[in-house]
């Protein structure tokens, strides 16, 4: 059960804590059959059908302080954005009690709250609506909200013709200018560019400067290090971590892609023997050098295929269709050489090839 302060309650910065989780658990159906028509429903009225149901959260306990960055952190599936979803009051906890003090502004899942069948101006009314802004706020912040979403020109075109990065853009815009005392954040700096990462981090220093309470759930542990103060951990649903954010990653090993396996900083500058002939390398360097040969490899690969590529393209434009006679002329002559090899006869010479006599020199 998600409750909120009233209006009788203290202001959210005259209290110590701002979000207060009590022992959430929260779980799904997941049938085995789909029966999605009324049809199948008044044919097979006794048939019975199977589920499984699985355990999303279980037993979740934390607090959050006014003005504090909290991060949660754990591989996919371990509860995360659904947490996030029920501190939001998007789902209903099977039990236990959320509490949030203040205003909330959520910026859960890209998309949400969006209709792709409308224009962006129409999209930024309906939601920044949604949100609890009045239509003066909303008239007072439309054109910061265009602003910093970059979107200007295409404030007038659908939804549906957005990018992923665009949607992205408009939702944080939203999001960050409606008046909130808490702010859910899953996954910003997951689509956006690089200079919209830069503005994100901007808002973030803004928002710890202004004494805003965030929970920021992210893959990305740098960012976690760098803004959380303190940091929770889940696991297949189970709460395995709580504690400051420094204490906290040590304790969650994701899988490092094959790249980071060999990062230039975190090699160790180890000096060994690689030949009794030869004297001791530094093991950093030597991968530094075998990383600099492939990337040098990979760029010549690279332009020897962009080279033929272009041969292919002047060979076609200059003789049209010749390649397409060619291959099939190289195909029949395939098919005629293993037919005469399945008969035991010798192959039969190409026609299109000369016949060397005998008495003719190589």
């Amino acid at each position: 059960m998600v409750r909120r302060a009233g209006l009788a309650d203290p202001p959210a910065t005259a209290r110590s804590v701002a979000v207060e989780v009590s022992a959430i658990s929260k779980s799904f159906v997941l049938p085995h059959e789909a029966t999605s028509t009324l049809k199948e429903h008044f044919l097979h009225p006794f048939e019975r059908r199977t589920f499984e149901r699985q355990q999303a959260l279980t037993d979740i306990s934390f607090s959050v302080e006014t003005g504090e960055f909290f991060g949660i952190i754990g591989p996919n599936g371990s509860g995360k954005s659904t947490l996030l979803k029920i501190i939001a009051g998007i789902y209903q906890a099977d039990s236990g009690t959320v509490r949030v003090h203040g205003k909330m502004s959520p910026f859960i899942e890209l998309g949400v709250g969006f209709n792709p069948e409308l224009t962006g101006r129409d999209n930024i009314r309906i939601n920044a609506t949604l949100l609890g802004l009045s239509r003066r706020e909303l008239d007072e912040r439309f054109d910061s909200i265009l602003e910093f979403a970059e979107l200007e020109r295409f404030v007038d075109q659908k939804l549906k013709n957005y990018s992923s990065g665009m949607q992205l853009r408009l939702a944080y815009s939203i999001a960050i200018q409606v008046p909130f005392d808490v702010l859910l954040l899953d996954e910003v700096l997951a689509v956006g560019d690089h200079e919209f990462q830069k503005k994100c981090v901007a808002t973030f220093h803004q928002m710890q400067a202004d004494g805003k309470t965030i929970v920021f759930v992210s893959h990305d542990l740098k960012s976690v290090d760098d803004f959380c103060d303190r940091a929770l951990l889940l696991e297949g649903g189970v709460q395995r971590a709580l504690g400051p954010a420094a204490e906290v990653i040590p304790e969650y090993v994701p899988p490092l892609p094959e790249s980071s396996l060999t990062s230039r900083a975190a090699m160790p500058r180890e000096r060994v023997a690689v030949d009794g002939n030869e004297p001791p390398r530094d093991v950093g360097e030597e991968v530094d050098r075998v990383q600099d040969d492939g990337a040098r490899q990979r760029a010549r690969l690279a332009d020897v295929e962009a080279r033929q590529g272009e041969d292919r393209r002047r060979l076609e434009d200059a003789h049209p269709g010749r390649q397409r006679r060619d291959h099939e002329r190289e195909v029949r002559s395939d098919e005629q050489q293993e037919r005469s090899l399945e008969a035991g006869l010798e192959p039969e010479p190409d026609q299109h090839e000369p016949v060397r006599k005998a008495d003719d020199q190589p």
